[in-house]
């Protein structure tokens, strides 16, 4: 089953779109009872903190292909293969973390398009090319229009040059890393100190004067507010462990004169 309304199409369009981490937990079923809720844009697939098998992700990536739930992947920037085996595995976008310089951000990104429009390494016979079924003038055409990447705004260095990874036109949208930004800024965990709410209004208005969209892991209302308000239209609002977490709390609440014995 297709996904008929992308996150690079909502994004596109100015839509706000709600999306859930898998980073701990990647299993089939739990991808399914989630977009079986409803309300759920995307999810997305941390290949930064745990290394995902590449089977494993193309299961998970196809169980929410079913509900019609789109996905993009978080990865650090490691090697061009990496890259490659991933987007053959169905997903529909890419992000790159811990992102230092102009450089490092469209090496990235010229990885996850062909040429002329970048340097990625070609097979047919991933989902992303019909498992053969696309000539190699159709594949590269719908690869590279099909293409959605990401650059993570989590480093004093990326945020410094964030305006020239903005106007790359091989990145289609940026997403801020609140925690290691306010890490790395001197406030570790303050999301609305100065300097964060200075780095949220700077990747905004990099953003808007290059016509991208940018997500963020929000912390609590106001921190999501503000985002909203400085043109965020991707909120990353669960995540795997979070969402079992807040399951427990409440069975335990519910039951709390039980468990209390």
């Amino acid at each position: 089953m297709s996904v008929p309304n992308t996150l690079k199409a909502r994004m596109a369009r100015g839509d706000q779109s709600l999306i859930v981490s898998i980073g701990r937990i990647l299993h089939h079923n739990l991808v399914q009872i989630i977009a079986m809720k409803g309300g759920i844009h995307g999810f997305w697939f941390d290949l930064e903190h745990i290394d995902f098998a590449t089977a494993d992700l193309e299961i998970g990536v196809l169980a929410a292909r079913a509900h019609g739930v789109d996905t993009f992947v978080r990865m650090p920037k490691t090697t061009y293969h990496r890259v490659t085996q991933v987007l053959e595995a169905g997903v529909g976008g890419l992000m790159a973390a811990q992102i230092k310089t102009l450089d490092e951000a469209r090496e990235f990104a010229d990885w996850c398009r062909f040429a002329p429009l970048g340097s990625r390494g070609l097979n047919t016979l991933g989902y992303d090319a019909g498992y053969g079924q696309l000539s190699l003038p159709q594949f590269i055409e719908s690869a590279n229009r099909q293409a959605w990447v990401g650059i993570q705004i989590e480093t004093a260095e990326s945020l410094e040059c964030v305006e020239q990874i903005a106007a790359l036109s091989t990145v289609d949208f940026l997403f801020l890393g609140p925690a290691d930004l306010s890490v790395a800024l001197g406030v570790p965990g303050e999301f609305l100190h100065p300097k964060c709410t200075a780095a949220i209004e700077r990747i905004g208005r990099a953003c808007a004067n290059h016509g991208k969209g940018w997500g963020v892991v929000p912390f609590g209302p106001e921190h999501t507010d503000y985002c909203v308000a400085h043109g965020c239209r991707m909120l990353s609002v669960g995540a795997d462990v979070r969402i079992l977490n807040l399951g427990i709390e409440s069975m335990q609440q519910g039951f709390a004169k039980y468990f209390s014995k």
